[in-house]
């Protein structure tokens, strides 16, 4: 009888302790996930400290603003310094494209279209129109770099479009005549 009621408190007590090693690893498996929660928090802000210093290297600026869900701060001076910086970039770029081009022995301009059997794909299924005039002449005006010109009036006046390049005053600088039929531009100033 001794053994028997031993044998029992040796089965409970098996028992017990199996039932104690599968709590400590459920346990183990439930803080495993909040762990690697943690650990990719702190990866993530290591990550983001490392991009922001390295912004700040780069740029000569003290700080850059990112995006995160904690809130939702907009840093204008330094997207206006990015946009600075960027802007002077692109001039540079134009600069060295424009010095290209006058070694190869053409002038730096608007490089508008010249006489071609492809003037749908110039303008559009139509052709020329006022609208697709006027977006070509300002697209060549941004890529020529010169602020201070912009486009100016532009009439349709039956087979021709006359397409009109003014200063900031409002001043003609030059004019073009874009025949319909064809679209090849002819300076008229």
């Amino acid at each position: 009888m001794i053994e028997h009621k031993l044998r029992l408190v040796l089965a409970m007590g098996l028992i017990a302790l199996v039932g104690v090693m599968s709590l400590q690893a459920s346990a183990q498996q439930n803080r495993q996930p909040q762990d690697i929660q943690e650990r990719n928090f702190e990866r993530a802000d290591f990550y983001r400290e490392r991009a922001k210093l390295n912004a700040q290297s780069n740029l000569d600026y003290p700080f850059i603003p990112y995006q995160t869900g904690r809130g939702s701060q907009i840093d204008y001076v330094g997207l206006t310094h990015q946009i600075q910086m960027l802007a002077a970039q692109l001039q540079a770029v134009a600069a060295e494209a424009a010095a290209k081009k006058m070694q190869e022995g053409s002038a730096p301009g608007l490089d508008l279209p010249v006489a071609s059997g492809a003037k749908e794909g110039t303008y559009g299924p139509d052709g020329p129109t006022e609208k697709s005039v006027a977006v070509l002449l300002e697209y060549r005006l941004m890529v020529s770099g010169n602020p201070r010109l912009k486009v100016g009036p532009i009439k349709d006046e039956g087979d021709n479009i006359r397409a009109n390049i003014v200063t900031e005053n409002g001043a003609v600088v030059d004019e073009y005549l874009v025949n319909k039929s064809n679209g090849v531009w002819s300076p008229v100033r």
